[in-house]
This record gives structure tokens, C-alpha cells and sequence, in this order.
């Protein structure tokens, strides 16, 4: 059926499928094409997400669509199957990017500066029409830590920041899910940033914020300040407690950082890490 499909909105024949690392919440798949480039194959599969935003690949397809008129190296489209009539699920066919994704840089700075980049491009672009806007994926009756913290004290100072609301700020085009995995490289450059179906106009701070948890949490507090030199915006230290009490629901150690390098990160040292982003923020708003 999908192959049937594929032939049909390409013209070519599918010899082969792949399924790439990194993927948690969809199937995303290498397709190798007779006479023609190879394509990619996102496939929303998680029925519970699935439940909550059934446009998920229609959402995706608009951010890529979008992304055309920003100078950033992303997918193009090149089919959508938004309700799953023509491959069982929501698919999205596009356009496979060089690179691959890189935790172990050589020159960890360099690299921080070019990560940070993009979303300085980004949110310098003019804002889009664009139907879906940001939501923190907070819910404000279930902020109750959870049992394994260590310092309960912080997580509540932290919520009750939270629930006084947001600083106001200007809005612009998020990724929304912008971290190392999902950036490609090709010789020390970037050549590729991917998983676009969070994409919304919102705050620029949130972007921010998002990259600077993952990188706390897979290198340390100190690179996630590292980082935040290179970014253009000007930025409120609130905004970083906005991951961090959305991380909380479900907790658990993301298994691509150990698909990609990082080996050596354990579900005790990353909530370690989680616990001490969450007070250096605290300590950095004088809360």
C-alpha cells in the first residue's frame, strides 16, 4: 500500500526502506528509489499523540511549506497523506537531507556557535500566517513533582513562578523542538535541521530554552550557558523553566543521545542534571 503510493506521487518504483535512528514518537524511514534520489517517509504512528492532534502530518507539511522562504536547510515536500487514507497512518513523504546528526563534536564551541545559528536566522524572519501557536505542553492542575526528586523546594518555587504567567515578548517562528538530534552536519557545518511537525508562531524565548535543557542535560549547566552567548535574542531566565516542569511528566533518559554517542548518560545523572538547571535558573531569576 505505502509502496503503491510512494510510486504513485514520485513516478518511481520504492527498492528499499530503511528505518533511521533518533525517531521516539513516529517511524521515519530511509526510501531508496529506482532512477531517483532517495526520499524520507514519516509515518505517525503513536495513536495517543495521534488522538490529541490528528493533523499532525498536515502540521508538518504547513512548517516545511513554510520554511521554503527562511535561508535554513530543511526538507521540502513532496507528498502528504494527512489522514492516513493512502498508507494506514498520517504520512509525510519528503526530501532526505546530507549529514548526519553529531553529540562528540571536535571543537565543542565552534560547535555551540553553529548550533545556535538557526534559531538566530529563524526568529529574525518575518513572522508567517501560520494556523498553530505555541502551548508551554504544561498542565497546570498536574505540576506535582514527581517522587524521585531531590529537592522538592525547587521544583515548587519553580511552579509557582510558572503559574504568575509568562513575560510578554515578541512573537516569531518556532521550531519548538529544536535540539542537537535534530540537527544534521556535513564537514562541520550544518547541512540539514528536521522534525518540523512542533513548529509554531510563539515566543522566542521557548526555543531557546528547549535547546538549552537538552544541552544541560546531555553535557552539564555550563554548556547550556555557553550556548546562550551565541544566541541574538535577549533572554529571560524564566523561560528555561518552562522544559523543565514540561519534562517532568513521564520523566525517562532519551534513548537517542546513546544511539547517537553518548553512551555513558545514565537516567540518575540526567536527573541530577535536570534538578541543577532547575536551581541555577531559580538562582540566575533571584527566586
Amino acid at each position: 500500500m505505502i509502496g503503491n503510493w510512494i510510486r504513485n506521487v514520485t513516478g518511481h518504483t520504492v527498492c528499499g526502506l530503511r528505518l533511521m535512528p533518533g525517531a521516539t514518537s513516529s517511524s521515519v524511514y530511509a526510501i531508496t528509489l529506482e532512477d531517483a534520489a532517495p526520499v524520507v517517509l514519516r509515518l505517525f504512528t503513536n495513536e495517543r499523540w495521534l488522538a490529541s492532534e490528528p493533523d499532525l502530518a498536515t502540521h508538518e507539511a504547513a512548517a516545511l511549506t513554510q520554511m521554503e522562504h527562511i535561508d535554513l536547510p530543511t526538507p521540502q515536500v513532496i507528498a502528504l497523506d494527512p489522514d492516513g487514507s493512502q498508507t494506514d497512518v498520517p504520512a509525510v513523504l519528503m526530501t532526505l537531507l546530507p549529514g548526519t546528526v553529531d553529540l562528540r563534536p571536535h571543537d565543542p564551541d565552534l560547535w555551540l556557535a553553529t548550533l545556535a545559528e538557526p534559531l538566530n536566522v529563524l526568529h529574525a524572519s518575518p513572522i508567517p500566517t501560520f494556523a498553530w501557536k505555541y502551548d508551554p505542553w504544561i498542565e497546570h492542575g498536574l505540576l506535582q513533582p514527581p517522587e524521585w526528586v531531590g529537592h522538592r523546594d525547587l521544583w515548587e518555587r519553580a511552579f509557582d513562578l510558572f503559574v504568575r504567567g509568562m513575560p510578554e515578548t515578541r512573537p516569531c517562528f518556532l521550531h519548538r523542538d529544536y535540539h542537537p538530534t535534530n540537527v544534521l552536519w556535513t564537514g562541520g557545518a550544518i547541512s540539514g535541521i528536521v522534525d518540523w511537525v512542533n513548529a509554531c508562531v510563539g515566543p522566542p524565548g521557548a526555543d531557546v530554552a528547549h535547546c538549552r535543557l537538552n544541552l544541560a542535560l546531555m553535557y552539564g549547566y555550563e554548556t547550556a550557558e555557553r550556548f546562550l552567548g551565541h544566541v541574538d535574542d535577549a533572554y529571560d531566565p524564566i523561560w528555561d523553566l518552562v522544559p523543565a516542569l514540561s519534562a517532568l511528566e513521564g520523566f525517562s533518559l532519551y534513548t537517542p543521545w546513546a544511539d547517537f554517542g553518548l553512551q555513558h548518560l545514565s537516567e540518575e545523572l540526567v536527573r541530577e542534571r535536570l534538578e541543577d538547571f532547575v536551581g541555577r535558573s531559580l538562582a540566575a531569576l533571584g527566586a
